[in-house]
């Protein structure tokens, strides 16, 4: 059964490296300084645990984006447990939704784009587990064909991505893609802070 302590090293070995803290407003603060409000937040993915002697002392680890464009974790307590930063953080996540698909940051700029890949052309290192640089963010655009693609924290639910449809792809966190035999797809760069190399 899994732990507290070993959702966190999930995460981070899966690339969601940056603390995120909350603070009055409510808001987050990412350990670069900047501030994304709870409804900014992009939930990828999340684990709860009961305590051990008391099944009302729960903590919750919650992967997401940042606006900032960073991956990060927000550990906390849940509940009567929660502090009342950490609680109103966890209230106005809760009131909405976090389905709909990644989203990119705002000011990005665009650093490159890949060549065009087909399932014959694709470089083996997209079919296994990898990651962008810390400041770089990706976007897999599908111009036929589709793409299977999985964020490896959570691989038993891949996302398919389809002929005109786009993945964006967050800095750090560990994925992978599986092209069909018809598919060909590239992939955009971008950069959260220009003069950055790509990853």
């Amino acid at each position: 059964m899994e732990t507290l302590v070993d959702a966190v090293t999930r995460f981070r070995e899966a690339g969601f490296v940056h603390i995120l803290c909350a603070v009055p407003g409510p808001f987050l603060v990412c350990d670069c300084h900047a501030a994304t409000t709870p409804s900014d937040l992009q939930v990828i993915g999340t684990a709860r645990f009961e305590g051990s002697s008391n099944p009302d002392d729960e903590d919750v680890v919650i992967a997401a984006i940042t606006s900032c464009g960073h991956a990060g974790l927000f550990t906390s307590g849940y509940g009567p447990s929660a502090g009342p930063d950490e609680s109103d953080v966890l209230a106005t996540m809760q009131s909405r939704s976090t389905s709909g698909g990644l989203k990119m940051p705002d000011g990005l700029v665009h650093s490159r784009t890949s060549p065009e890949f087909s399932a014959r052309s694709v470089p083996a290192g997209l079919l296994r587990a990898h990651r962008l640089a810390e400041e770089v963010w990706g976007q897999l655009c599908v111009t036929s064909g589709t793409v299977e693609f999985s964020f490896e924290h959570d691989p038993a639910h891949p996302i398919l991505v389809g002929t005109g449809e786009q993945q964006a792809i967050p800095p750090s966190v560990l994925h992978h893609g599986t092209p069909s035999v018809d598919a060909a797809f590239h992939i955009d760069f971008y950069r959260i802070n220009p003069g950055l190399s790509d990853g």
